[in-house]
């Protein structure tokens, strides 16, 4: 009896390389759940994309806070369900001083929200998160409060060895995310941002691939509206599940503690993505090349990882920036390449030791928008139990740049106070 048991469990047990077979007449149609009506569903991607400081991150803090304390949404204000949680992997936004005093502003109830702030491992340290860390986000969403949303801000923080710009490599890495965001029946929500070009339609703007966006089932941009820069709004980029949902216009105002929040507007707007890509609002303001290239490195170099200089190089190309625009954001930013190894064995890194998320401070200085902030309260009503840690960032280590061509530096010369100078002639580089 034991034997046949075991010779009948053997036989269920599926053979390496065999196919998995849905018979679709045996699968049960279920509706969509949304968590906002045709805009943010259970189990599905969405992508929010903007230039930095359009308020992406704002939106997914107002979105958690109408989460948790079952507020309506600025279109369907009726429509609301039980209190949920949502899980924060923030690459950029500190918990004390950015992303709690946000989410308070925005009267979040903090008990339904949590962040993902690193993975331990076999030594009991503490190391960062990779979207690739698929069961110790599972963990963490199953430890968030009813969780419905997990918050990716930004995506390219959290994708390590991965060609952002590659088709086939953002699917291998994002995959298994989404199957953890299918399986927990959660709303995964990523924040992109846009490159530089000034061709196309506003799908081409979202940043890096565009399988982020191919895979997502809504997606959204935000922008500046073209005939009032303190307004904001979201348009739709793309819907696969629904028809696609009308602009809205919000506006970001600040509570009496200077922290700043959304107010949206009841009534849609009649501008698509195409329209606001077309009014130009996107390469409106004053922003050059080399602030561009700074945001690059920024986000590729974000919590002080080591990248090679040949992959830094490559990655800014495919990024439409170029070496010089580069090399002048690199001394704009402090970032001192150093060499690893020596010989023909030795590659220059670049790496950029994260102060914060935007630089600050400067040598010598201080930041000017953060010197009169008042300090968080002891208690706050809302919540004492709010327990938020930002993802450090350790996320960006790519290629070795082993098949970036010549693969060293030509000549190794003088140090001044950008770093080591050299010829790259064979393809390595500072």
């Amino acid at each position: 009896m034991k034997r046949a048991k075991k010779t009948a469990r053997q036989a269920s047990k599926p053979k390496p390389g065999s196919p998995s077979v849905i018979d679709l007449s045996k699968v049960k149609p279920r509706p969509i759940d949304w968590l906002w009506r045709n805009r943010l569903a259970l189990g599905k991607p969405c992508v929010v994309a903007g230039r930095q400081g359009d308020g992406k991150s704002l939106l997914t803090v107002d979105i958690a806070a109408r989460l948790s304390n079952a507020t309506g949404w600025p279109d369907v204000p009726n429509d609301f369900r039980s209190p949920c949680g949502t899980l924060f992997l923030s690459a950029e936004d500190d918990p004390d001083d950015v992303l709690v005093p946000r989410l308070w502003a925005a009267g979040a109830n903090c008990d339904y929200i949590r962040a993902m702030d690193g993975v331990f491992q076999g030594n009991g340290k503490k190391a960062g998160v990779s979207i690739r860390d698929v069961d110790a986000i599972g963990e963490a969403i199953e430890s968030t409060p009813n969780c419905k949303v997990v918050v990716i801000d930004p995506i390219g923080a959290f994708v390590s060895n991965t060609d952002t710009h590659r088709d086939s490599d953002v699917r291998s890495v994002l995959m298994p995310m989404l199957a953890i965001a299918a399986e927990k029946r959660v709303a995964l929500l990523l924040v992109l941002h846009l490159n530089k070009r000034g061709d196309g339609d506003a799908m081409t703007r979202v940043s890096g691939s565009i399988a982020w966006t191919a895979l997502a089932r809504t997606a959204y941009l935000v922008a500046n509206d073209p005939d009032n820069s303190n307004r904001k709004l979201l348009a739709s980029l793309k819907s696969n599940i629904a028809r696609p949902a009308p602009t809205l216009a919000y506006s970001i105002q600040e509570n009496t503690d200077e922290k700043p929040y959304v107010v949206w507007e009841p009534e849609p707007v009649h501008l698509t993505a195409d329209d606001l890509v077309a009014s130009g609002v996107m390469d409106s303001d004053e922003r050059t090349e080399r602030d561009d290239a700074a945001d690059f490195l920024r986000e590729l170099l974000l919590g002080g990882v080591r990248v090679p200089a040949a992959q830094v190089f490559k990655e800014a190309k495919a990024a439409g920036i170029s070496e010089r625009t580069l090399k002048r954001a690199k001394r704009d930013l402090g970032i001192k390449p150093e060499k690893e190894g020596f010989g023909d064995r030795g590659r220059w890194m670049w790496f950029w030791p994260k102060r914060d998320s935007e630089g600050w401070p400067p040598k010598g200085g201080s930041d000017p928008e953060r010197k009169n902030v008042a300090p968080l309260r002891k208690r706050d009503p809302l919540s004492e139990n709010c327990a938020l840690a930002v993802v450090n960032g350790h996320t960006n280590g790519l290629d070795d740049g082993s098949n970036h061509k010549g693969g060293q530096a030509a000549h190794v010369g003088p140090f001044d106070d950008d770093g080591p100078m050299f010829t790259r002639p064979q393809g390595g580089g500072e």
